[in-house]
């Protein structure tokens, strides 16, 4: 795996992308009426930044990370590996 094939967001990806469209008009959604907006939502970092990104968000209390993996050939090893598993 290389360091360019992953990168995540803090907390739910979709939440952080509604925000950033609401904000920029594109829609109409406000999701503040649903979900709680944290500093470091909106944002994709590259998982190189994680250790920046990670301490700045021990700042708050609701916190969580969601990878992306951009390399189907990560996808296949992880599910070779683990097939039969339960």
């Amino acid at each position: 795996m290389t360091p360019d094939s992953v990168s995540f967001t803090v907390n739910d990806s979709m939440w952080s992308f509604a925000f950033e469209f609401f904000k920029n008009g594109r829609s109409e959604f406000d999701p503040k009426e649903y979900y709680e907006e944290l500093p470091l939502s909106g944002q994709v970092f590259h998982i190189k930044e994680f250790p920046a990104v990670y301490e700045e968000s021990l700042k708050y209390q609701k916190q969580g990370f969601e990878l992306q993996i951009w390399d189907r050939a990560i996808v296949d090893e992880i599910i070779r590996k683990n097939k039969g598993m339960k």
